[in-house]
């Protein structure tokens, strides 16, 4: 078992770039464009991060609470808080350890913790207890907020994802 500070060096990405906004602001296509154009101009590979990189472990592939989608979305709204960000975070944390076996230089995650945190805090759940799970995370090099008009957004992306 690896003690904390074994733990936080495992998870060192020196180049770990974030993009981060409400859902509909435009952070996966953002993610999508930077890697091609880090690609096309610079060439520089990039590793995608969003919780949903954990379906891709082979380990998770028929994992009922990890490769469907629809599963998933469905057992997140049965769950209260607490439950429910432990899930989320642990999804994350897998899907950040999956980055270390890339050999692309730079990360570029979709919403990060950021995101997550804070939903569950509109969920009710306290937001000291989610900075403190949350700290475990490695900070950005680069935090970049999309910051679209809610009703942009939502005409980007009318259906919520829970």
């Amino acid at each position: 078992m690896k003690n904390s500070s074994q733990e936080s060096k495992t998870r060192q990405v020196p180049n770990l770039i974030c993009l981060t906004g409400i859902d509909g602001s435009g952070k996966s296509t953002h993610l999508r464009r930077l890697s091609k154009w880090l690609e096309e101009k610079h060439n520089l590979k990039s590793s995608p991060l969003s919780v949903w990189e954990i379906a891709k472990n082979p380990t998770y592939h028929k994992h009922p609470f990890i490769s469907d989608r629809n599963a998933v979305h469905k057992y997140l709204g049965m769950l209260h808080p607490t439950a429910r960000a432990l899930f989320i975070f642990h999804g994350l944390f897998e899907s950040f350890d999956l980055t270390k076996d890339s050999i692309a230089p730079i990360v570029i995650a979709d919403g990060y913790w950021y995101k997550y945190a804070f939903t569950e805090n509109l969920q009710g759940q306290d937001l000291d207890w989610l900075l403190a799970i949350c700290g475990r995370f490695p900070k950005p090099k680069l935090t970049i907020l999309l910051d679209l008009d809610p009703v942009d957004a939502w005409q980007r992306k009318p259906n919520i994802t829970p």
